[in-house]
């Protein structure tokens, strides 16, 4: 940072972001973790900032619980689902969304997409 700060807005959050992201992925290089910066809450004189840390290799939390909710819910992880055009995976799930509580990866793009219970049940349930 080429200057010093005085007040926190928008701007000097971006520049801040942007010099945490290069100090962690160094540290995430050299301790084989997976950091990522979340939301940034501030005001004039103070910063909150959401950090993720997870240890490459190993699942998050919502990760575990995805797991456990498709155990209950009878659905088949391994599946690759087909959706319209689309090849879909079932990664992570949202424990406090409400209504959006899946997300499902395309295989051919890798772009991520937000699923309802409802269409998760129909497209991963494990056949019997």
């Amino acid at each position: 940072m080429t200057k010093i700060i005085k007040q926190f807005d928008k701007t000097t959050l971006n520049i801040l972001r942007k010099e945490l992201k290069e100090v962690l992925n160094q540290i995430a290089k050299e301790q084989d973790l997976k950091i990522e910066i979340g939301g940034m809450k501030y005001s004039d004189h103070e910063v909150d900032v959401k950090l993720n840390i997870l240890i490459n290799g190993q699942m998050s939390r919502t990760q575990d619980q995805l797991k456990e909710l498709a155990n209950v819910m009878n659905l088949d992880l391994s599946l690759v689902a087909k959706h319209s055009d689309k090849e879909l995976v079932l990664i992570d799930y949202k424990p406090k969304s409400s209504v959006w509580e899946f997300v499902v990866q395309d295989v051919n793009t890798g772009k991520k997409l937000l699923m309802k219970r409802n269409d998760v049940n129909k497209l991963f349930a494990k056949q019997v």
